[in-house]
């Protein structure tokens, strides 16, 4: 074995193809740990706790099914909107390399047109170029508890 060899395999095993295959089969695995409970709790009477560690489960596998579509520079990235950002989406002021995928206003799912405008708490899904991210991290990240929903003093 060349001293290559290591190397060549670590190279393989962080090429995107090979990760996305395995983070299905990791969704498969933290899906039966989710269920696992779960069935403990239906077994023991634990109703509402086996429908939230169902819940889980089902949110883990959405979540790794999303993430392994989403390949090279993209990103995707969500926020809450708050009252400075109630406007029409096109004077949202987002980076040139993003869109909105969809926005959930009061649970209900919608997919805006440049002209919808944005309400306070609508929760915003965009998907963007990741050098971008730190931008849109930085505009709406909740930098203190008042932001994030905490007590105000």
């Amino acid at each position: 074995m060349t001293r290559t060899a290591p190397y060549a395999a670590l190279i393989y095993a962080v090429r995107p193809a090979v990760v996305t295959k395995y983070l299905g089969q990791s969704s498969l695995i933290l899906a039966g740990l989710a269920l696992a409970p779960m069935a403990v709790g239906f077994y023991f009477g634990e109703t509402a706790i086996a429908w939230h560690h169902l819940a889980v489960a089902m949110a883990l596998a959405a979540l790794l099914e999303i993430s392994a579509k989403i390949k090279g520079d993209a990103r995707v990235f969500s926020f809450i909107v708050h009252a400075d950002d109630e406007k029409a989406v096109r004077d949202l002021g987002l980076p040139e390399a993003s869109r909105i995928i969809c926005l959930y206003r009061k649970g209900e799912f919608m997919l805006p047109e440049d002209d919808t405008v944005l309400r306070k708490d609508d929760e915003v899904i965009l998907i963007a170029h990741r050098k971008h991210l730190p931008e849109l991290v930085e505009r709406w990240t909740p930098h203190n508890a008042d932001e994030a929903g905490g007590n105000k003093p």
